[in-house]
Protein backbone atom coordinates (compact mmCIF):
# COMPACT_ATOMS: atom_id res chain seq x y z
CA UNK A 1 0.00 0.00 0.00
CA UNK A 2 1.33 2.98 -1.10
CA UNK A 3 1.44 6.38 0.95
CA UNK A 4 -0.08 9.55 -1.10
CA UNK A 5 2.31 12.47 -0.83
CA UNK A 6 -0.28 14.59 0.05
CA UNK A 7 -2.05 13.30 2.61
CA UNK A 8 1.55 12.15 4.73
CA UNK A 9 4.94 13.54 3.13
CA UNK A 10 6.42 10.58 4.74
CA UNK A 11 6.60 6.71 2.95
CA UNK A 12 5.43 4.71 6.38
CA UNK A 13 5.23 1.27 5.55
CA UNK A 14 2.01 0.12 6.20
CA UNK A 15 2.04 -2.84 4.43
CA UNK A 16 4.49 -3.97 7.27
CA UNK A 17 2.46 -2.20 9.99
CA UNK A 18 -0.79 -4.54 9.06
CA UNK A 19 1.17 -7.56 8.76
CA UNK A 20 2.98 -7.17 12.08
CA UNK A 21 -0.37 -6.68 13.71
CA UNK A 22 -1.93 -9.49 12.12
CA UNK A 23 0.57 -11.99 12.12
CA UNK A 24 0.92 -11.55 15.83
CA UNK A 25 -2.57 -11.43 15.97
CA UNK A 26 -2.48 -7.96 18.60
CA UNK A 27 -6.01 -6.45 19.22
CA UNK A 28 -4.67 -3.85 20.95
CA UNK A 29 -1.86 -1.58 19.41
CA UNK A 30 -0.04 1.53 20.92
CA UNK A 31 1.69 3.48 18.26
CA UNK A 32 4.31 6.31 19.06
CA UNK A 33 5.07 9.05 16.44
CA UNK A 34 7.54 11.89 16.64
CA UNK A 35 6.07 15.68 16.75
CA UNK A 36 6.19 16.09 13.21
CA UNK A 37 4.24 12.91 12.64
CA UNK A 38 1.37 13.41 15.01
CA UNK A 39 -1.00 15.95 13.06
CA UNK A 40 -1.34 12.33 9.98
CA UNK A 41 -2.64 10.08 12.63
CA UNK A 42 -5.63 10.40 11.73
CA UNK A 43 -4.41 9.66 7.86
CA UNK A 44 -2.42 6.66 9.38
CA UNK A 45 -5.29 5.68 10.89
CA UNK A 46 -7.13 5.51 7.66
CA UNK A 47 -4.78 3.79 5.52
CA UNK A 48 -4.59 0.85 8.56
CA UNK A 49 -8.68 0.50 8.41
CA UNK A 50 -8.64 -2.07 10.84
CA UNK A 51 -12.36 -2.62 12.66
CA UNK A 52 -11.53 -5.13 15.17
CA UNK A 53 -8.47 -3.49 16.34
CA UNK A 54 -7.88 -1.02 19.45
CA UNK A 55 -5.20 1.42 18.40
CA UNK A 56 -3.79 4.28 20.59
CA UNK A 57 -1.48 6.77 19.93
CA UNK A 58 1.11 7.90 22.73
CA UNK A 59 0.96 11.48 23.41
CA UNK A 60 4.42 11.39 25.24
CA UNK A 61 7.26 13.02 23.39
CA UNK A 62 9.65 10.59 21.14
CA UNK A 63 12.78 12.16 20.27
CA UNK A 64 14.33 9.03 19.58
CA UNK A 65 13.85 5.17 19.74
CA UNK A 66 15.70 6.13 23.13
CA UNK A 67 11.90 7.63 24.19
CA UNK A 68 10.47 4.21 23.19
CA UNK A 69 6.53 4.04 25.18
CA UNK A 70 6.80 0.14 26.23
CA UNK A 71 6.67 0.65 29.43
CA UNK A 72 3.20 2.05 29.32
CA UNK A 73 2.24 -0.71 26.86
CA UNK A 74 3.37 -3.14 29.12
CA UNK A 75 1.55 -1.38 31.67
CA UNK A 76 -2.14 -1.59 30.47
CA UNK A 77 -1.91 -4.70 28.54
CA UNK A 78 -0.89 -3.48 24.99
CA UNK A 79 0.06 -6.48 22.47
CA UNK A 80 2.04 -4.78 20.40
CA UNK A 81 4.26 -1.03 20.03
CA UNK A 82 4.70 0.70 16.23
CA UNK A 83 7.55 2.83 16.87
CA UNK A 84 7.82 4.95 14.03
CA UNK A 85 10.16 7.29 13.09
CA UNK A 86 13.46 5.49 14.45
CA UNK A 87 15.60 2.43 14.65
CA UNK A 88 15.97 0.49 17.48
CA UNK A 89 17.95 1.96 20.13
CA UNK A 90 17.62 -0.51 23.72
CA UNK A 91 18.46 -4.00 24.05
CA UNK A 92 15.44 -5.51 25.08
CA UNK A 93 11.67 -3.68 24.98
CA UNK A 94 9.26 -4.50 27.53
CA UNK A 95 6.39 -5.40 25.24
CA UNK A 96 6.48 -6.92 21.34
CA UNK A 97 8.06 -3.82 19.42
CA UNK A 98 8.11 -3.11 15.51
CA UNK A 99 10.01 0.03 14.57
CA UNK A 100 9.03 1.45 11.34
CA UNK A 101 10.57 3.95 9.35
CA UNK A 102 9.24 7.04 8.15
CA UNK A 103 11.28 8.47 4.93
CA UNK A 104 10.68 11.90 3.59
CA UNK A 105 8.74 11.66 0.38
CA UNK A 106 9.00 15.96 -0.87
CA UNK A 107 11.36 16.38 -3.52
CA UNK A 108 15.47 17.60 -2.84
CA UNK A 109 16.66 18.80 -6.05
CA UNK A 110 15.86 22.34 -5.99
CA UNK A 111 17.37 22.23 -2.26
CA UNK A 112 20.61 20.40 -3.49
CA UNK A 113 21.58 23.35 -6.29
CA UNK A 114 20.73 25.92 -3.92
CA UNK A 115 23.19 24.01 -1.59
CA UNK A 116 25.47 23.87 -4.28
CA UNK A 117 25.43 27.74 -5.10
CA UNK A 118 25.42 28.29 -1.47
CA UNK A 119 28.50 26.37 -0.62
CA UNK A 120 30.35 27.26 -4.11
CA UNK A 121 30.02 31.18 -3.24
CA UNK A 122 31.70 31.20 -0.22
CA UNK A 123 34.79 28.91 -1.30
CA UNK A 124 34.02 25.74 0.10
CA UNK A 125 34.97 22.60 -1.73
CA UNK A 126 34.88 19.36 0.36
CA UNK A 127 31.42 19.01 2.23
CA UNK A 128 31.12 17.03 4.67
CA UNK A 129 27.35 15.75 4.62
CA UNK A 130 25.31 14.21 7.32
CA UNK A 131 21.69 13.25 7.91
CA UNK A 132 18.63 11.67 10.12
CA UNK A 133 16.62 8.76 9.48
CA UNK A 134 13.89 10.69 7.66
CA UNK A 135 16.13 12.00 4.89
CA UNK A 136 18.82 8.81 4.79
CA UNK A 137 17.14 7.67 1.54
CA UNK A 138 18.04 11.39 0.09
CA UNK A 139 21.79 11.60 1.38
CA UNK A 140 22.81 10.01 -2.11
CA UNK A 141 20.39 12.04 -4.55
CA UNK A 142 21.57 14.73 -2.62
CA UNK A 143 25.21 14.10 -2.93
CA UNK A 144 24.67 13.55 -6.11
CA UNK A 145 24.35 16.67 -7.21
CA UNK A 146 26.26 18.92 -5.85
CA UNK A 147 29.30 16.37 -6.78
CA UNK A 148 28.17 17.01 -10.53
CA UNK A 149 29.32 21.03 -9.98
CA UNK A 150 32.60 20.07 -8.89
CA UNK A 151 32.66 19.85 -5.44
CA UNK A 152 33.49 16.85 -3.30
CA UNK A 153 30.99 15.12 -1.14
CA UNK A 154 32.70 12.75 2.11
CA UNK A 155 29.71 10.66 3.52
CA UNK A 156 31.20 8.79 6.73
CA UNK A 157 30.81 4.96 5.25
CA UNK A 158 30.38 3.02 8.23
CA UNK A 159 27.21 5.41 9.38
CA UNK A 160 26.21 5.99 5.84
CA UNK A 161 25.82 9.52 6.85
CA UNK A 162 23.47 9.04 9.82
CA UNK A 163 23.72 11.15 13.37
CA UNK A 164 21.55 11.25 16.24
CA UNK A 165 20.90 13.76 18.78
CA UNK A 166 23.32 12.12 20.97
CA UNK A 167 24.98 9.81 18.19
CA UNK A 168 27.06 11.95 16.07
CA UNK A 169 30.25 9.92 15.21
CA UNK A 170 29.36 9.95 11.92
CA UNK A 171 30.19 13.42 11.87
CA UNK A 172 33.08 13.38 13.85
CA UNK A 173 34.66 11.29 11.60
CA UNK A 174 34.92 12.82 8.57
CA UNK A 175 34.98 16.63 9.87
CA UNK A 176 38.83 16.61 9.71
CA UNK A 177 38.44 15.86 6.39
CA UNK A 178 36.37 18.61 4.74
CA UNK A 179 35.99 22.24 4.96
CA UNK A 180 32.28 22.28 6.14
CA UNK A 181 29.68 20.24 7.20
CA UNK A 182 26.46 20.16 5.72
CA UNK A 183 23.43 18.54 7.60
CA UNK A 184 20.15 17.46 5.51
CA UNK A 185 16.90 18.02 7.50
CA UNK A 186 14.45 20.30 9.52
CA UNK A 187 14.79 21.91 12.94
CA UNK A 188 18.30 22.36 14.95
CA UNK A 189 18.43 19.40 17.16
CA UNK A 190 20.69 17.31 15.57
CA UNK A 191 22.62 20.18 13.62
CA UNK A 192 23.00 22.18 17.11
CA UNK A 193 24.81 18.58 18.61
CA UNK A 194 27.44 18.39 15.39
CA UNK A 195 28.08 21.90 16.14
CA UNK A 196 28.79 21.82 19.58
CA UNK A 197 31.38 19.02 18.84
CA UNK A 198 33.15 20.07 15.78
CA UNK A 199 35.25 23.50 15.36
CA UNK A 200 33.88 23.39 11.29
CA UNK A 201 31.14 25.31 10.17
CA UNK A 202 27.86 24.06 9.67
CA UNK A 203 25.38 24.72 7.83
CA UNK A 204 21.17 23.30 7.50
CA UNK A 205 20.08 22.26 4.14
CA UNK A 206 16.01 22.00 5.31
CA UNK A 207 14.12 20.47 2.99
CA UNK A 208 10.81 21.78 5.17
CA UNK A 209 11.95 25.70 4.01
CA UNK A 210 13.19 24.73 1.18
CA UNK A 211 16.71 27.02 3.10
CA UNK A 212 20.44 26.81 3.68
CA UNK A 213 20.88 29.04 7.18
CA UNK A 214 24.05 28.98 9.36
CA UNK A 215 23.68 27.64 13.29
CA UNK A 216 26.55 29.77 13.76
CA UNK A 217 24.68 32.22 16.22
CA UNK A 218 22.51 29.80 17.92
CA UNK A 219 26.00 27.74 18.91
CA UNK A 220 27.29 30.81 20.35
CA UNK A 221 24.42 31.54 22.78
CA UNK A 222 24.23 27.94 23.51
CA UNK A 223 27.65 27.56 24.48
CA UNK A 224 27.78 31.56 26.24
CA UNK A 225 24.65 29.58 28.33
CA UNK A 226 26.30 26.48 29.54
CA UNK A 227 29.07 28.67 30.73
CA UNK A 228 27.45 30.91 32.13
CA UNK A 229 25.03 27.32 33.92
CA UNK A 230 28.67 26.21 35.09
CA UNK A 231 29.93 29.31 36.80
CA UNK A 232 26.87 29.63 38.15
CA UNK A 233 26.97 26.46 39.77
CA UNK A 234 30.76 26.06 40.97
CA UNK A 235 29.26 28.59 44.08
CA UNK A 236 26.54 26.98 45.24
CA UNK A 237 25.72 24.43 47.69
CA UNK A 238 22.29 21.97 47.30
CA UNK A 239 22.32 19.83 43.97
CA UNK A 240 19.31 17.57 43.01
CA UNK A 241 20.62 14.98 39.95
CA UNK A 242 17.66 13.96 37.96
CA UNK A 243 18.08 10.33 36.77
CA UNK A 244 15.71 10.07 33.98
CA UNK A 245 13.06 6.55 34.36
CA UNK A 246 13.53 6.02 30.53
CA UNK A 247 15.31 2.68 29.79
CA UNK A 248 17.09 4.22 27.12
CA UNK A 249 17.79 6.94 29.10
CA UNK A 250 18.94 5.45 32.82
CA UNK A 251 21.93 6.05 33.69
CA UNK A 252 22.37 5.55 37.95
CA UNK A 253 26.35 4.45 37.61
CA UNK A 254 27.13 7.95 36.57
CA UNK A 255 24.36 9.77 39.09
CA UNK A 256 25.90 8.02 41.95
CA UNK A 257 29.45 9.12 40.75
CA UNK A 258 28.47 12.87 40.22
CA UNK A 259 26.58 12.53 43.65
CA UNK A 260 30.17 10.68 45.15
CA UNK A 261 32.30 13.36 43.17
CA UNK A 262 30.24 16.85 44.40
CA UNK A 263 29.69 15.37 48.24
CA UNK A 264 33.27 15.26 48.31
CA UNK A 265 33.56 19.08 47.48
CA UNK A 266 30.71 20.01 49.94
CA UNK A 267 28.11 20.14 47.97
CA UNK A 268 24.60 18.44 49.24
CA UNK A 269 23.09 16.07 46.51
CA UNK A 270 19.48 14.73 47.02
CA UNK A 271 18.61 12.28 43.77
CA UNK A 272 15.85 12.97 41.69
CA UNK A 273 13.76 10.41 39.11
CA UNK A 274 11.77 11.53 36.67
CA UNK A 275 9.89 10.32 32.97
CA UNK A 276 10.00 13.66 31.31
CA UNK A 277 12.26 16.78 33.01
CA UNK A 278 10.40 19.78 32.71
CA UNK A 279 10.50 22.65 35.02
CA UNK A 280 7.13 21.99 36.26
CA UNK A 281 8.38 18.54 37.54
CA UNK A 282 11.01 19.63 39.60
CA UNK A 283 10.46 23.24 40.64
CA UNK A 284 8.77 22.04 44.01
CA UNK A 285 12.51 21.29 45.34
CA UNK A 286 12.70 24.65 45.86
CA UNK A 287 16.07 24.30 48.25
CA UNK A 288 17.80 22.68 45.07
CA UNK A 289 19.95 25.44 43.46
CA UNK A 290 20.86 23.39 40.85
CA UNK A 291 19.45 20.23 38.71
CA UNK A 292 21.89 17.88 37.01
CA UNK A 293 20.23 15.76 33.77
CA UNK A 294 21.71 12.29 33.64
CA UNK A 295 19.56 11.59 30.65
CA UNK A 296 19.52 12.79 26.98
CA UNK A 297 22.23 15.60 27.00
CA UNK A 298 20.23 17.66 24.84
CA UNK A 299 17.52 18.29 27.73
CA UNK A 300 19.62 20.66 29.16
CA UNK A 301 21.08 22.70 25.97
CA UNK A 302 17.54 22.76 24.02
CA UNK A 303 15.16 23.49 27.36
CA UNK A 304 17.79 26.01 29.74
CA UNK A 305 15.24 28.91 28.59
CA UNK A 306 12.21 26.77 30.41
CA UNK A 307 14.01 26.61 33.91
CA UNK A 308 14.68 28.81 36.35
CA UNK A 309 17.78 27.64 37.92
CA UNK A 310 20.79 26.14 36.29
CA UNK A 311 20.63 23.07 34.72
CA UNK A 312 23.43 20.59 33.23
CA UNK A 313 23.43 17.72 31.47
CA UNK A 314 26.12 14.38 32.28
CA UNK A 315 29.01 16.49 30.60
CA UNK A 316 28.92 19.45 31.83
CA UNK A 317 28.27 18.46 34.94
CA UNK A 318 31.62 16.96 34.70
CA UNK A 319 33.08 20.04 33.64
CA UNK A 320 32.03 21.79 37.05
CA UNK A 321 33.91 19.34 39.30
CA UNK A 322 37.01 20.60 36.73
CA UNK A 323 36.51 24.05 37.73
CA UNK A 324 35.63 23.06 41.64
CA UNK A 325 39.11 21.08 41.59
CA UNK A 326 40.63 23.96 40.52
Amino acid sequence: MKINEFDIPYDIDIEKILEEITNRNAKKVLIQLPDGLKPYASKILEYLSLKDVLIVFSTDPCYGSCYIADYIGKEYNFDLLIHIGHDKFVEKEEIPTVYITANYLGSIEELAEKATKFLYERGFKKIGLVTNYQHLKNIEAFSRIINSHGLEVIIDEKSKGLVLGCKIDGALRISEKVDVVLYLGGGDFHALGIAMAIDKPLFIADPYRNEIRDIEKLKKRVIAQRWWAIHNAKNVKNFGIVLVSRRGQFNEKIALDLKYKLEEKGKKVTLLISDNVNWDEISSFTYIDVFIVTGCPRISIDNRDNFKKPILNIEEAYELIKVLKN
